[in-house]
């Protein structure tokens, strides 16, 4: 600055540099450049004003040459910045429908999996559930409880009670169900008023029993009003079956021995468990002797 050269007012023509710097390589925030332009070009032209040497002529061409260097790097800033907003906000949106997207598709799971009255799942999720069971070995035969849950007399409480209460009553079924099989295996709405559990944690004939027992207890000391009934209260009726199932059978056995041990109990009076025997493929299922029965309670 304090020299008196007149080849040094040539490099004050680099200070221009820092305008294209500010503006175009670092492409900041339009705003940011703006200010940034401003107080850089008003540094520069105050130190240019006052050089030694200095004349008008050479102000003037330093100017023509400044003023459209700012105000073009700011255009092309200008554009970098609009270009920015608009891909920002074009992947705010692509998110937000992706979001959207994905709540949507857990509800259509939601809706093709689960009963929507009783949130359980339904006959496909029932499906999916025993599509992931694997054996512990390969040709290994796969241990299964299927239990077959029927609530007593649930025409006549619908008639007597009404569908609202039905409803009522079947969420409350529901939830004791959930309730005695504490996480293991899966319940399920089989259609109606019929409730399925799968599970392989008790995949004995006696624990099987037993917990089939357990629900037929949860559900009775519901005491839901069933006045129409001898017992005055909601019960049910349930079929158990229990045992392997090699890797290339599949559970429908399973499923109809514990449906035929069902219409047992139910022919026998209903609000008691009832153990049916898994037979071979092709052959006749017949229900097992009674087990772990209680009448009224």
């Amino acid at each position: 600055l304090g020299s008196k050269d007149p080849d040094v007012l040539g490099y004050f023509y680099a200070g221009l540099v820092f305008l294209l710097v500010i503006t175009i390589v670092s492409t900041p925030p339009f705003e940011y450049s703006l200010y940034g332009s401003l107080f850089i070009f008003g540094c520069l032209y105050t130190t240019v004003f006052f050089l030694p040497g200095a004349h008008p002529d050479y102000v003037m061409n330093h100017l023509s040459l400044g003023v459209p260097v700012l105000v073009l790097s700011l255009m092309a800033n200008y554009r970098f910045s609009s270009e920015s907003l608009r891909l920002y906000l074009e992947n705010t949106r692509v998110e937000q429908l992706r979001t959207e997207l994905a709540a949507r598709n857990a509800e259509l799971e939601k809706m093709t999996y689960l009963d929507p009255l009783t949130g359980l799942a339904n006959r496909r999720g029932l499906g999916r559930f025993a599509s992931t069971l694997t054996q512990p070995e390969p040709d290994t035969p796969l241990a299964v409880a299927v239990i077959i849950v029927d609530v007593d007399h649930f025409k006549a409480f619908n008639d007597f009670y009404g569908h609202s209460e039905g409803d009522r009553c079947l969420r409350a079924v529901a939830g004791a169900l959930q309730a005695a099989c504490q996480g293991s295996g899966i319940v399920c709405r089989f259609g109606g008023e019929e409730f399925l559990v799968l599970s392989c944690e008790h995949a004995t004939v006696a624990n099987a029993v037993a917990l089939a027992e357990r629900i037929r207890l949860k559900v009775a000391h519901l005491a839901v009003p069933h006045a129409p009934t001898t017992e005055g209260k909601v019960t049910v009726s349930v079929g158990v079956c229990a045992g392997p199932v090699a890797p290339d059978a599949h559970i429908d056995r399973l499923i109809k021995a514990a449906d035929d041990a069902l219409y047992e109990a139910k022919r026998e009076g209903r609000n008691r468990v009832r153990s049916g025997t898994l037979a071979s493929p092709g052959s006749n299922v017949s229900p097992d002797e009674t087990i772990g029965t209680q009448p009224t309670l």
